[in-house]
C-alpha cells in the first residue's frame, strides 16, 4: 500500500508552529530564571497587597490543567514550597477556597518565603503557563523595588525585602486561614511527634459506682502504647437540636448489655481542650480511626451541612454543631474514595422528628440512606459489634 505524500504547505505550517512554540517555551524559561534571580530576596506576601488581581489570575491558571497534566499540580507546588503531606491533606479537605490560594496564603506567613523560590518551583513542576499569566506584574514589581533601592542609594544586600507593615499583613493572613497550619509548622520545628492514639479512659459518674467510657488523646512514648482491649469506636456528629438525642445514644453505646461490649463514643465538645488548638487536624485524624460515624438527622443538622460557611458561635458554642459541615464533607469524600460503598456512615433519626426522612437533602444523599430510629440504638450497637445474641 502506497503511503500518501504529505502536503508540503501543511508540513511547513506545522514546522513553523512547532518552532514558534519552542522559542516561546525557551523565552518563558529564560524569563523565569531571570525573574527568579531578581525576586530572590522579595517576600511572597507582596502577592497579597492591593487588589490581589494578579494573585487571582495566577490561581485561575493553576486551577486550569493544561494538556498533558493530569493533576492541577497545586499539591506538587505545595510540596516544593516546603509543606508536608499532612498539610497538603489539610488543604485538600478545606475546600471552601481555591487550593492554590490557601497554599500561597500559608506560604506568605513564613518568614523565609520568597517569590524567587515560587518561580523556581513552577518551572520544576512544568507550570510556566501560570507564571506567564502574571509575568508582567512580577516584572513590574521587580523593577519598582530595584528603582527604590537605587533612589535611596541602598547597597545590595542579602536581607529579604518585606512589604510595608508586614507584621500586620501576616497577622491578617493567619486570621484568614481556615486550618491552623502554623501550629503544624511549630510542631515540626520543635521535633514533636504528630502520632496520636485512641485509647479508652474512664471517669466516675457522680453518685454512681459505674464508670463511663470516652475517647482521649495520648502521645506515643518510646516504651510503646498501653495494651487496650479492642473495641468498636464511633464518632457522633449532630447539631444543637440533636444534642439530647446524642446524649441518649452515648449513654446506650457506652453501657454494655449482656455479651455486647461497651462502645467508645467520640464527641467533640467532650474533648474541647484537645480539639480547639487545631479542630480540622483533630477531626481528620480521628475520622479515619473511628469504625463508624453516626450523624443525628435533624432540621438543624440538615441546615448545618447545607451551609458553605461554618457557623460562628464564638469559643463557647457547640463544637459538634460548628464542625458538622466539615465532618459531612469528610464523609462524602470517604464515600467517593471507597467506590461509593457505605461501610462507615450510620445515621440516626429521632422518632419525634420522622418528617426529616422527607427532607430533599436526605433523599438525594446516598450515605443518608442507611439509618435507624433512636429507639433502635441497641440493635444498631449489636450489629456494629457483631453481637446478635447473649447466648
Amino acid at each position: 500500500m502506497l503511503k500518501k505524500a504529505r502536503d508540503p504547505v501543511l508540513e511547513k505550517i506545522r514546522e513553523d508552529t512547532l518552532r514558534r512554540e519552542a522559542i516561546r517555551n525557551q523565552s518563558a524559561e529564560d524569563l523565569a530564571d531571570e525573574l527568579a534571580e531578581r525576586l530572590s530576596r522579595v517576600h511572597a506576601s507582596f502577592l497579597f497587597l492591593s487588589d490581589r488581581k494578579s494573585l487571582q489570575k495566577f490561581c485561575l491558571h493553576m486551577s486550569a490543567s493544561p494538556a498533558g497534566i493530569m493533576d492541577n499540580a497545586w499539591n506538587a507546588l505545595a510540596i516544593g514550597l516546603g509543606f508536608d503531606l499532612l498539610q497538603v491533606q489539610c488543604v485538600r479537605y478545606t475546600a471552601r477556597e481555591d487550593f492554590t490560594y490557601l497554599i500561597l496564603m500559608s506560604y506568605a506567613t513564613k518568614e523565609d518565603a520568597v517569590l524567587g523560590h515560587l518561580i523556581k518551583e513552577l518551572k520544576k513542576i512544568q507550570r510556566l503557563d501560570a507564571f506567564t499569566a502574571v509575568q508582567d506584574e512580577l516584572k513590574g514589581l521587580a523593577s519598582k523595588l530595584e528603582e527604590t533601592e537605587a533612589e535611596e542609594s541602598m547597597e545590595p544586600s542579602r536581607r529579604l525585602i518585606y512589604p510595608p507593615k508586614y507584621e500586620e499583613l501576616k497577622k491578617e493572613l493567619n486570621s484568614q486561614l481556615f486550618f491552623t497550619i502554623q501550629q503544624i509548622e511549630e510542631k515540626k520545628e520543635r521535633g514533636e511527634e504528630g502520632e496520636v492514639k485512641v485509647v479508652e479512659w474512664a471517669i466516675p459518674r457522680h453518685r454512681e459506682e459505674s464508670r463511663v467510657q470516652g475517647a482521649a488523646v495520648v502521645r506515643s512514648v518510646p516504651a510503646g502504647p498501653p495494651r487496650v482491649t479492642p473495641k468498636v469506636n464511633v464518632f457522633l456528629t449532630f447539631a444543637e437540636d440533636g444534642a439530647e438525642v446524642a446524649k441518649k445514644i452515648t449513654k446506650t453505646l457506652r453501657t454494655a448489655q449482656g455479651k455486647r461490649p461497651q462502645i467508645g463514643v467520640l464527641i467533640l465538645d467532650e474533648q474541647r481542650r484537645k480539639v480547639e488548638p487545631n479542630p480540622e487536624n483533630f477531626i481528620m485524624h480521628y475520622f479515619h480511626k473511628m469504625n463508624y460515624v453516626i450523624p443525628v438527622l435533624t432540621e438543624g443538622y440538615m441546615e448545618a451541612i447545607s451551609c458553605k460557611e461554618p457557623c460562628v458561635d464564638g469559643m463557647m458554642g457547640s463544637l459538634d454543631a460548628k464542625y458538622a459541615f466539615f465532618i459531612k464533607d469528610l464523609a462524602n469524600k470517604y464515600y467517593q474514595s471507597n467506590w461509593c460503598r457505605n461501610d462507615k456512615i450510620r445515621c440516626v433519626v429521632p422518632k419525634d422528628k420522622i418528617s426529616i426522612l422527607q427532607h430533599q437533602h436526605r433523599k438525594l444523599d446516598p450515605i443518608m440512606k442507611a439509618f435507624v430510629y433512636d429507639t433502635e440504638i441497641e440493635e444498631l450497637a449489636r450489629r456494629i459489634t457483631c453481637t446478635f445474641t447473649d447466648d
